[in-house]
């Protein structure tokens, strides 16, 4: 990065990398892909600190959105179109998810599909719990996929509602 367009992100800021480079993309400036880069991050080492570290990008996220930091605008429509498509989008998973759960719940009875649909659901739903209960389940993928799926939707979840009812 170039120096000249380093400007601290809020010292509060949780995603402060997001905010940061957010806020230089906004500016005008161009954030490129650099294939020789290297950066190193600690994997999780368990599914509860996967959980704890979306919990946490969710959380700064919806404090990114609430309190306006580096929000790209209708000036920048590439920037907004790429913000709403590869964030809020993702951001959104587990509200659009629990509206699809309460829509086919209404509508079971109401026609076959939605029933099928429905039972579909709670098959996935019911493969993830059972993931989540039995441990030597989570080496087969028919469980550990629901599992992940939504376990990393419910830490989401949690971290927006942190930032809605709790801010930091």
């Amino acid at each position: 990065m170039r120096s000249e367009l380093a400007i601290p992100p809020p010292p509060t800021a949780i995603l402060d990398d997001l905010v940061h480079s957010m806020s230089i993309a906004k500016r005008g400036s161009r954030i490129i892909y650099e294939p020789q880069a290297q950066a190193y991050e600690h994997a999780a080492a368990s599914m509860s600190d996967e959980f704890r570290r979306k919990k946490r990008l969710a959380l700064g996220g919806f404090q990114m959105l609430l309190k306006r930091w580096a929000l790209p605008n209708w000036h920048t429509p590439r920037l907004l179109f790429c913000f709403i498509s590869h964030k809020i989008l993702r951001w959104m998973g587990p509200w659009l998810l629990l509206v699809l759960w309460l829509a086919n719940a209404l509508l079971v009875g109401h026609h076959w599909f939605y029933s099928m649909f429905f039972a579909g659901q709670m098959l996935f739903y019911a493969l993830a719990f059972i993931g989540l209960l039995v441990p030597t389940s989570r080496s087969w993928s028919c469980f550990s996929i629901p599992m992940y799926f939504v376990q990393m939707n419910a830490a989401f979840l949690l971290g927006a509602l942190q930032a809605l009812f709790a801010p930091s």
